[in-house]
């Protein structure tokens, strides 16, 4: 499991509800927690202040 799918876990937010609110979807979640895909700097910064951390403790 990558940082980013344990910390989505420990919030206890799905992929959808996490997509949902870094204006992604949740396939493109799913291929980052799976390192098919790196996030592009805006959308890291979104995911990790919606997980209530910063972009170094997860990717």
């Amino acid at each position: 499991m990558n940082k980013l799918a344990k910390f989505r876990k420990e919030k206890s937010i799905s992929q959808e509800i996490l997509a949902i609110c870094v204006g992604s979807s949740r396939t493109y979640i799913s291929e980052i927690e799976n390192n098919k895909k790196q996030p592009n700097v805006k959308l890291a910064i979104r995911i990790a202040k919606t997980l209530g951390t910063n972009v170094e403790s997860i990717f």
